[in-house]
């Protein structure tokens, strides 16, 4: 009984450990973003897949021109579209609907659609640890 279970026993870790090796590390992706050569204060950076798999988009923070998306939250190795986003408040605030007297301040959108809806930015993350990426917008 104990010689048949032991060779069991060994098919049974080299399947499991085949299974762990199948899915793919989640990379973590940091960088830098820059507005007309400063550091981009407050945006969002979302990554799109390029391919037709079934990884889910991915979004991230940008907080004084750094950002990092990483542990579950990381890419998966690929090639993606990279979207930027960024608000400020606009010139003149306007007044809410409601409540005449009390001015609700107007966001904008101030990075150009070529940096997010229609973006044609790309990265290729490799099948490592970490990827560093630099955007320089201007």
């Amino acid at each position: 009984m104990k010689t048949t279970l032991i060779p069991v026993l060994s098919a049974l870790l080299l399947a499991v450990a085949a299974c762990s090796e199948q899915t793919d590390p989640q990379v973590e992706v940091q960088g830098t973003v820059t507005w007309n050569g400063a550091p981009l204060s407050d945006g969002r950076l979302r990554f799109v897949p390029k391919s037709a798999s079934p990884e889910p988009e991915r979004m991230t923070r940008v907080l004084d021109g750094r950002f990092c998306i990483a542990g579950k939250f990381g890419l998966s190795p690929g090639r993606y579209r990279v979207e930027i986003t960024a608000f400020r408040d606009a010139a003149a605030p306007r007044l809410d609907d409601g409540l005449p007297e009390t001015p609700v301040p107007l966001q904008e959108q101030f990075i150009p659609a070529r940096w997010n809806s229609d973006s044609e930015l790309t990265i290729d993350v490799p099948q490592t640890s970490s990827a560093e990426f630099d955007f320089d917008l201007e």
